[in-house]
This record gives structure tokens, sequence and C-alpha cells, in this order.
């Protein structure tokens, strides 16, 4: 997000700028659209960096990945990653199901794991759960499609944020956008969307392109915002943006 926000800034006031030789992105994907025009405007090669701090580097993407949705690169040598069902049994290429990534001695500081309180939930046998959902092709590239716990569940059908994101993140006007489950009277989601809107686009414009996309997901709620929260790693806050809506 907060590149999206250093191209937006750009894109307002544009200016020339000095070439980077690297943009550098951590804490989840990038979509593709943002990516293009920070390398376009930059004049820089863009990477994103998938990892956490209990395995550090996990994947890298760079430039030619960022086409395909919340693809996150090859898998760099030194770590094993699976992909598994509910039971933690490996899944074949192609299948979604939950990341989990083999802990490395030398790497997970016993210290640092016992106090940081993730142990019991999130380190299992030697492997490492982040909690993130997504699946290995066959040539081993790894595509993230969202976080387990903030799976939208429209009424049986179980959508990532992060896959409604990129579907929506070219809509013309949206400078930036997030999405989150609310839960309705029926007990399942509703989905909601927050944008950063172009002034020049009317608000009414994109809510059709919206509703046009998502068609499958019945109703939608739409709110036009100044900034996307976020927490303080930079990430979305989807608790405050769920509140948004409430």
């Amino acid at each position: 997000s907060i590149l999206v926000d250093l191209v937006e800034m750009i894109r307002l006031n544009p200016r020339p700028l000095r070439k980077l030789e690297s943009i550098i992105t951590v804490g989840g994907p990038i979509a593709g659209a943002y990516a293009a025009e920070a390398a376009r405007l930059f004049n820089s090669t863009v990477t994103n960096v998938y990892g956490s701090t209990e395995t550090g580097i996990v994947s890298l993407a760079t430039d030619e990945w960022f086409t395909k949705p919340g693809a996150s690169g090859r898998i760099v040598p030194w770590i094993r990653l699976e992909v598994t069902d509910d039971s933690d049994k490996p899944l074949m290429p192609g299948r979604e199901g939950q990341i989990r990534v083999k802990l490395d001695p030398t790497f997970a500081v016993p210290g640092y794991i016992h106090k940081s309180g993730v142990d019991e939930e999130s380190i299992r046998n030697g492997w490492f759960y982040p909690g993130d959902l997504g699946y290995l092709a066959g040539n081993g590239a790894l595509t993230i499609t969202g976080r387990v716990r903030e799976l939208i569940n429209t009424g049986g059908n179980k959508i990532s944020p992060t896959a409604v994101e990129e579907q929506l993140s070219s809509i013309r006007g949206i400078a930036n956008l997030a999405a989150v489950g609310v839960r309705n009277e029926s007990g399942f989601d509703t989905i909601g969307i927050a944008i950063c809107r172009k002034p020049e686009v009317p608000l009414s414009e994109i809510r059709k392109e919206i509703a046009r996309r998502l068609n499958f997901a019945g109703d939608t709620l739409v709110v036009d915002v100044e900034r996307l929260p976020l927490n303080s790693s930079g990430k979305i806050d989807r608790v405050r943006l769920r509140a948004l809506f409430q």
C-alpha cells in the first residue's frame, strides 16, 4: 500500500525522477497494475518478497510475474515448502490449500520462537504455518491466494479478499482498494470494498463496474475513503476496514 501511495503521489505531482536500481516490496502480493506503473514511473525493477521472521525469504517475484494475480514467484533453493489440505496432507500442483514451510533450525532461533507466542498455533512438527492460502504450479512457482482467517464466506463460496482486489484493481478511477467480509443477517458475508477514488471518475461509474465484475457474489458494499486503514507493518488492517461498513 505504501508503494501504491507513492505511485499516486507521482501521478498527481509529475516530476523528473532519477532511475532507481530496484524497488523491493514485502508484506503481501502486489497487484500487477501497481507494480507495472511503479516500474514505469521510477524506471526501475520491482521485486516482491514473500517470507516471514520465522523462515526468512521464501520466494521472490520480479516484473514478469506480476501479470499473474497473487504470483509470489519461485521458491528460493534453500526453502522446503508444501501446500496441504485440512489434514496436513501435501496437495498436488494446482490445488489450493494452506502453505507450510519447513523450519531451518539454524535460522529459527529457539529464543524468539518460544517468546513470540506463535509456537502453539503456527509451529507443528518442525513446520511453520504462516496462515496463508495458495498453490504451487508444476514448475514450482508459488501463488498466494489469501489468508486463512480472512476468507469471505458469501454463502457456501469462500472467496479470498486478495482475489477480489486483483479482479477490481484495473477499474478506471480506482487508485487503491481493499476488500473484506462483512457479516450480514443471514450469518454469511457480504463483500465490502473500500476504494480510494480518483476525483475525475464518478463513484456511480465505479460502483457499476464493480457490480459487473462481481456479479457472482450478489450484493456488494462500496465506500469511498481518502486512505485505507493500515497496521504498523503497512498491511491492510482488516478489523478497522470492516468497521467502515458497520
